[in-house]
């Protein structure tokens, strides 16, 4: 049987059940009615329903994982000793334990001060290597002031769930970590219990099917009725996905070590109860909103604005468009993130959809990025096709002409596929020297605008050369922001290349769901029509449906 206050996804189910009869203190009492949350709703009087939580419990997750992940590594790379550490601050453990509830499986933990800091079990070793994508559960409780008197109890719990895990082997593996305490007053003016511990854990499952088995175990099914209501304030449960970017984790392990596992939360439920082990909040929140973002020049941002809006309308969901490097310029690490990947910074920042340059989705790879559609500019040069150039400009009063060793060349970054890449491969096909040697400087302005303020405001003494996507080139001249006939000339063209396209992340569970309509709507005779206005405003015809293959062009010049 369920738990009687248990929360369903299938939301008919909910609110059925009105009079609880079992419960810890035997007190029969009308059950609440389950409150349904948006992505950015907290309820009243519970400020650990605040998003910010969920938020620093994925961050959470993500540690477990990699530790799951780690501790697999090791394994495969050599199997574990059964000797445990004398001091047992850390004990490993491959074939037997003093604690028969693990019996033979794999496990490590840490202790401080007698405590345990983090335990890590795989449960199914063969299942765990051969998959390519998990599903998992995350548990979060806030103990009640008067959690002490039932401590003793949870242990025994603890440690009888843990020896029926051989009993399910689509549970791959459980990670349980001690949480560090709240460095702000407010987040620790939350807690009604402000001096004993927290603790989460993952629980790493080949589907969400033996969930339902595993919790209408007794074992399981007596803890979180009887024990749950008394020990814990609330409780936080996110079912979530996780995708490996490679064949498998065995495969991983020796191809994409360096790529982060994506864990994408699907759904939280919300239990808190009162002292006397009441629930006086049940609250679900589905993660619904489909997130954008633009790793592109700034100066697209509305046009992909106003294509994201049109996107929610038509599917009748929630979309937003995020300005990824505005979060990084705020965020504490942005020296480290600014140098990540796209692929990387989707998985960071919870991105489902992105437009990025091709040359990014080819670093990320069909493993990890599916190309959905390209735009078709307006303008002749493009000759209705979905591609575009690279533009080597020089100020329209220089005396440059042609490419020059004399010249000081100015990029956007190295990983720029119209700003370095193409420029450095037409060099060494044709003069034998990449960029870095050719030139007699090579700066970084970090953005194609950039480079062309810096033409701008340079002098004739300055000799500088920039390479421009020319769909960035040709929007600054079609808001007549600068002129071929007073500012800049262009003293040659590269390419054409695939124009940079809208990818869907695969590991996202909204990428499945969503990704064939995207592509199919924006693509469409419908599209296209509706929405002329707004393409036209922005110099665009249409997009065009691309696929891996249609980024060849970009593979062979980077190879």
């Amino acid at each position: 049987m369920e738990t009687n206050y248990h929360i369903y996804s299938d939301n008919k189910k909910n609110n059925l059940t009105k009079i609880i009869e079992t419960t810890p203190t035997s007190v029969k009492y009308e059950l609440p009615d389950v409150l349904l949350l948006s992505d950015n709703d907290k309820v009243d009087g519970h400020p650990l329903t605040d998003p910010y939580y969920s938020k620093e419990d994925k961050a959470l997750m993500k540690l477990m994982l990699s530790y799951f992940v780690e501790f697999m590594r090791f394994s495969k790379m050599k199997p574990l000793s059964s000797k445990s550490n004398k001091n047992n601050n850390i004990n490993n453990n491959n074939n037997n334990n003093n604690n028969n509830n693990i019996k033979d499986r794999p496990h490590f933990s840490v202790q401080l001060d007698g405590n345990e800091k983090l335990r890590c079990i795989v449960n199914n070793y063969e299942k765990a290597l051969e998959m390519k994508n998990y599903c998992c559960v995350g548990f979060f409780g806030t103990k009640s002031f008067n959690s002490q008197s039932k401590l003793s109890e949870i242990i025994s719990s603890d440690d009888a769930l843990v020896s029926i895990l051989p009993e399910f082997p689509s549970i791959i593996g459980y990670v349980t970590i001690q949480k560090d305490k709240p460095e702000s007053e407010e987040h620790l003016s939350h807690l009604p219990n402000k001096v004993d511990d927290n603790y989460a854990n993952i629980v790493i499952i080949e589907n969400f099917d033996v969930v339902n088995e595993w919790r209408r175990h007794t074992v399981h099914r007596d803890a979180n009725q009887y024990l749950s209501p008394l020990y814990y304030h609330l409780v936080r449960i996110h079912n979530a996905q996780i995708s490996i970017p490679a064949e498998s984790l065995s495969n991983y392990f020796k191809l994409y070590q360096h790529d982060p596992l994506d864990i994408c939360f699907i759904r939280t439920k919300y239990y808190s109860f009162t002292p006397d082990g009441k629930v006086n909040l049940r609250a679900l929140r589905e993660y619904k909103e489909l997130t954008f973002a633009s790793f592109l020049s700034p100066n697209s941002f509305e046009f992909f604005q106003q294509i994201v809006n049109e996107i929610g309308k038509k599917l009748k969901v929630n979309t937003k468009l995020i300005d990824i490097y505005s979060l990084i310029d705020s965020n504490e690490n942005k020296e480290e993130l600014i140098n990540q990947p796209p692929h990387q910074l989707m998985v960071e920042y919870g991105v489902d959809f992105a437009f990025m340059c091709g040359l990014s989705f080819v670093v990320g790879g069909p493993q990890l990025l599916s190309p959905l559609v390209s735009p078709v500019r307006i303008e002749d040069h493009y000759q209705d096709k979905p591609v575009y150039f690279s533009n080597l400009i020089a100020k329209k009063e220089s005396t440059i002409n042609q490419l020059s060793r004399d010249s000081t060349f100015l990029h956007n970054g190295k990983d720029s596929f119209s700003g370095y890449q193409v420029l450095n491969s037409h060099l060494i096909k044709n003069q034998g020297s990449s960029i870095e040697h050719y030139f007699k400087k090579s700066i970084n302005t970090g953005s194609h605008l950039n480079s062309i303020k810096s033409i701008l405001s340079s002098t004739n003494d300055d000799q500088l050369i920039a390479s421009i996507d020319s769909t960035v080139l040709d929007t600054e001249l079609f808001l007549n922001r600068i002129s071929l006939e007073k500012d800049i000339k262009i003293i040659k063209t590269l390419g054409p290349s695939t124009m940079p396209p809208l990818v869907s992340k695969l590991s996202s569970p909204h990428s499945k769901t969503y990704s064939i309509e995207i592509q199919k709507y924006l693509s469409s005779n419908e599209f296209s029509t509706l929405f002329e206005s707004v393409l036209l405003k922005f110099n665009y015809k249409r997009f065009e449906i691309v696929n891996s293959s249609s980024f060849d062009d970009i593979r062979k010049v980077i190879n």
